[in-house]
């Protein structure tokens, strides 16, 4: 009696599971996803410093009064005083908050890696990677406002702490807020929603394998177009 692997269906066809495979294709595909995320860090953190300047300056518009990038980084212009700059006519000047949005954005190339290493079709592979886009931007720009209101919170003096407190914003939930941005969300987010999106292939994966004759086949539900590796 000859052994059998376990299958998923792929555009019509059993394709074989096999978590050697998908750990290999994963390996070589995470650092090309990492490569190509740091040469674009520009273009990828440009929608995240585009959402948070808006979020900031339309919730507080008397602490904040705009944003800018400089390649992966963001700079917060706010209405706060700087302390001991004054210019030639003895103004003051007002502090300028920056924020490197990259470390917030490599859950996107977790996610790349991991759905190019699954077996779909490329059609579901581009639905998959939009769904992640649209869930991970506004996780990362909640990173980045995080860390800006914690600067304010604790790097700016009283002048900061009074005005997070006009608009009813604690030290003690800004601290918590922070870490579960930077600590938590980044991380667990790419491999929860690939793990959700793929609950047939990880299914296959856990199932122990069958005998010859009896291999259980699980349906992807994929539409046609596949994109699946030998």
């Amino acid at each position: 009696m000859s052994a059998s692997v376990n299958t998923i269906e792929v555009d019509g066809v059993a394709e074989p599971v096999s978590l050697k495979t998908f750990l290999l294709q994963a390996v070589l595909w995470l650092p090309l996803a990492f490569f190509l995320w740091f040469v674009l860090r520009t273009v990828a953190v440009f929608p995240v410093v585009r959402l948070v300047g808006a979020v900031l300056t339309g919730w507080m518009p008397d602490v904040f009064a705009g944003a800018s990038q400089n390649f992966h980084t963001i700079d917060i212009d706010t209405l706060l005083p700087a302390p001991g700059q004054f210019d030639e006519a003895g103004r003051q000047g007002l502090m300028t908050l920056t924020s490197n949005a990259l470390q917030y954005a490599y859950g996107m190339p977790v996610l790349i890696g991991l759905v190019m290493a699954t077996p779909m079709t490329w059609s579901r592979t581009f639905v998959q990677l939009a769904i992640g886009a649209a869930i991970l931007i506004p996780m990362q720009a909640f990173g980045v406002t995080t860390e800006i209101l914690k600067i304010v919170a604790f790097e700016t003096g009283p002048p900061g702490t009074a005005a997070l407190a006009a608009h009813g914003v604690g030290p003690t939930s800004i601290a918590l807020a922070y870490q579960f941005g930077y600590l938590i969300l980044p991380a667990l987010t790419p491999i929860l929603l690939w793990i959700l999106m793929n609950r047939p292939f990880i299914d296959a994966l856990r199932l122990p394998v069958a005998v010859a004759g009896r291999t259980p086949v699980l349906s992807s539900a994929v539409p046609t177009g596949a994109r699946v590796d030998e």
